[in-house]
């Protein structure tokens, strides 16, 4: 094998390497404040393989991940976690949660999608969170607004 295959053969593997945990993504969220970026989907769903072996690789070689907590959930490994995450809608879908005056905010994307549409979802978040880390003359944010989103705890507890 000579040099240039086997960099491309590495550059492969490191870039779908598995992603954080939920749990550590959720702490970083919480802790640092960053927008939570999840996918959610399945070995056996096509459009996830998509998402999860050329779309995400593509954006974090982009810089697109850069400013976010990012965790990958398999529904088949992690499937209360994931009923959780999309209540119990179709996969693959990417879940961002962000921080606005507000409160925290859920968006979902459903589908494979492309890396302009998540570049974009994705700088909304991050200024939605820059936006409501300034101090609003006239706003309260509710800290208590989480719009559906599990904390690492809540996926082990039976409804």
């Amino acid at each position: 094998m000579n040099g240039i295959p086997l960099a491309l053969l590495i550059q492969t593997a490191v870039m779908a390497a598995p992603s954080t945990t939920y749990e550590s993504a959720y702490t970083d969220h919480v802790q640092n404040g960053r927008p939570l970026v999840i996918l959610v989907g399945a070995e056996w769903c096509p459009a996830c393989q998509t998402m999860k072996r050329s779309i995400m690789p593509e954006f974090r070689r982009r810089g697109g991940l850069s400013r976010v907590a990012f965790a990958q959930v398999d529904t088949d490994r992690q499937g209360e976690l994931a009923s959780r995450l999309t209540h119990g809608g179709p996969i693959p879908q990417l879940i961002v949660f962000h921080r606005s005056r507000r409160g925290i905010l859920r968006q979902k994307l459903v589908g494979a999608q492309s890396i302009e549409t998540l570049h974009r979802v994705v700088d909304q978040a991050v200024a939605a969170t820059a936006e409501a880390e300034q101090p609003a003359p006239d706003a309260t944010p509710d800290a208590d607004h989480v719009a559906g989103m599990p904390t690492p705890d809540s996926t082990q507890q039976v409804d």
